[in-house]
């Protein structure tokens, strides 16, 4: 229905987004608070690590939102929490090692 079109289209949005901080480098793409202490040097990396942690986060909802279309369980939301926890490990070490702190 209406909602599963907007939710595709909302999907779709932030994968281009983060599709846009990992290959075309856009660190302005995200809340300047995160990137302060980012090095110019720094800033490819960053921008990679962040791009993919999103784009994989971004692939885990869109499996459960598949899933989900297909059937109703809980189950349909393992694949996004897994890839969630993981993203956000990922983030984390990316603001740790290149942001030097979470903010």
């Amino acid at each position: 229905g209406r909602g599963n079109t907007m939710e595709i289209k909302y999907i779709k949005a932030t994968q281009l987004k983060d599709v846009k901080t990992w290959k075309k480098e856009k660190i302005n793409v995200m809340h300047d608070y995160h990137y302060t202490k980012v090095k110019e040097k720094d800033k490819k990396a960053y921008t990679s690590v962040m791009g993919k942690a999103m784009i994989l986060m971004g692939i885990g909802m869109t499996v459960s939102g598949v899933i989900g279309v297909f059937t109703v369980s809980v189950e349909s939301g393992i694949p996004a929490c897994v890839t969630f926890v993981v993203g956000l490990c990922i983030m984390i070490y990316g603001q740790i090692k290149y942001n030097h702190g979470i903010f």
